[in-house]
């Protein structure tokens, strides 16, 4: 019985990994679309662009979506409100995955006491998987949602937007 457990359990980790995963990368661009800038790329996995498996609203699944490389790509329409708009897209990530976690931890711990076994291992791995990934973007290292706020909140208009610059002519030499 624990090695079917086992074998259930491994693909159950990956399959939420992916759901969470395509959370987060939809709530950064929700608030993209909910602050009026514009959304270049919204994906999970690596691909060339326009190459996808299916895509899910704005969400493209790439060929290789177990790969890292998940990414939400934007882009100021004004630079009006820089900053706030810039660390609230930065931390859209972490608040679906926060969101994520509150809806799934309760309807986990309710399939628990129904017994409903499968259920409740998948909504309580998806939980656990959405705050797991939700710390871990907080990190202040670059790269990361952490990383993003500070950069936002702490650098002038005139550094982000050469650095935007410079983003966009690497983003068209890489596609």
């Amino acid at each position: 019985m624990l090695i079917i457990e086992i074998f259930l359990f491994i693909p159950l980790v990956f399959i939420c990994y992916l759901i969470s995963t395509g959370i987060h990368e939809s709530g950064h661009g929700f608030f993209v679309k909910f602050t009026n800038n514009k959304l270049i790329e919204l994906r999970l996995g690596r691909g060339r662009r326009n190459e996808y498996l299916f895509k899910i609203g704005d969400l493209e699944v790439k060929k290789l979506f177990f790969l890292s490389g998940s990414r939400a790509l934007w882009s100021f329409n004004t630079w009006d409100n820089f900053k706030r708009e810039g660390v609230l897209i930065s931390l859209g990530g972490c608040i679906a995955n926060f969101l994520t976690f509150i809806v799934s931890l309760p309807i986990g711990l309710f399939f628990r006491f129904l017994s409903i076994e499968i259920g409740a291992y998948f909504f309580l791995v998806l939980a656990v998987i959405s705050a797991f990934q939700m710390f871990v973007n907080l990190l202040p290292i670059q790269g990361f949602d952490g990383g993003q706020v500070i950069k936002y909140s702490s650098n002038p208009k005139e550094v982000l937007i050469r650095k935007q610059i410079e983003f966009n002519k690497y983003y068209e030499e890489e596609n």
